[in-house]
């Protein structure tokens, strides 16, 4: 009888730590891409801003999706895979009020309206960039020409308008913008293994286009077949060292704070975000500055949205 409790003992003992050493096995999230290697990334945005100006509530609702085709070049020596990601496909959607502006780069109308047509101008254009496995984005090239076929397309005629239009194309697909954008998809990589239950943060700011600062905490919920769950929570303000966008003859200051929440969906194997799903919601106002002609400087925001990033082999 004592021999049978013994060995019982001991079973469960192995059992335990059979069961430790298998929980116990972390993964170092990165990037591990291989050349010649294609993959299409997916970004789908939809948010609806409601804006209260003198009394009267504005909504605007607008839904975007924007697809890569990423190619995998090489590994450099440094590191750093140099990707090409070439615009394949845009849909965007934005409503105001009555009217309902829409582009389909699948299904192109016979007008397209001249808020669109910078999107008509992205397909098919390529960018190319160097990238770390830890996701930071480094050599960017494609954008100026980008910029140019956006400004081409256009037609803005010689007017005092002209420079702060194409200022404003020059900030939004810009070097800085451009790079900023893609970082975003793998901003969350932490600096050591983790394995589930374990946590870490990141925190990344946006210079460019809407100024914010994004503080974001990590928890890996668990491991099945190769993904692996990252629940995310986030921080979001405005950057208080921002001076604004600059919108020509007044800069527009937001001051905003909200959340962001949601699940990373990670190939264990080759460090992407097979699926990022980030659901964001934030109020504050907004503040007019450099103008003498206006009632009122300053007026409540809020919006909410979701972000859904995909990344799958072609």
């Amino acid at each position: 009888m004592i021999r049978e409790i013994k060995i019982t003992i001991v079973i469960a003992i192995m059992v335990i730590l059979h069961n430790q050493s298998i929980a116990r096995n972390p993964v170092k999230p990165e990037l591990n891409l291989i050349p010649g290697e294609k993959y299409k990334c997916s970004m789908e945005m939809s948010k609806r801003v409601k804006q209260t100006i003198e009394g009267k509530d504005q909504i605007m609702e607008q839904s975007l999706i924007i697809v890569w085709d990423y190619d995998i070049l090489r590994k450099k020596d440094s590191g750093e895979y140099e990707i090409s990601a070439k615009y394949s496909r845009i849909k965007s959607s934005q409503k105001f009020g009555m009217q309902t502006v829409e582009f389909d780069s699948d299904n192109p109308s016979d007008y397209i309206d001249p808020s669109m047509i910078g999107y008509k101008a992205l397909v098919g254009m390529e960018l190319k960039m160097d990238i770390t496995p830890r996701g930071k984005v480094g050599r960017l090239s494609g954008f100026e020409e980008i910029i140019d076929k956006i400004i081409d397309n256009l037609k803005i005629p010689e007017s005092p308008q002209r420079d702060e239009i194409i200022k404003g194309i020059r900030s939004q697909f810009g070097d800085e913008a451009m790079r900023q954008s893609f970082e975003q998809m793998t901003v969350f990589y932490p600096d050591r293994p983790v394995d589930t239950g374990d946590s870490w943060n990141s925190d990344f700011t946006m210079d460019a286009g809407f100024p914010m600062v994004v503080e974001s905490d990590y928890t890996m919920l668990s491991r099945k077949d190769g993904i692996a769950d990252i629940d995310v929570v986030s921080i979001v303000k405005s950057d208080p060292s921002s001076e604004g966008i600059d919108m020509g003859l007044f800069s527009l200051i937001y001051d905003i704070e909200g959340n962001q929440k949601g699940l990373i969906k990670l190939d264990e194997v080759s460090g992407l975000p097979v699926r990022s799903d980030i659901e964001q919601s934030f109020s504050g106002t907004v503040s007019v500055s450099e103008t003498d002609d206006l009632e009122e400087r300053s007026w409540p925001i809020s919006a909410e949205g979701r972000v859904v990033i995909t990344f799958e082999k072609r």
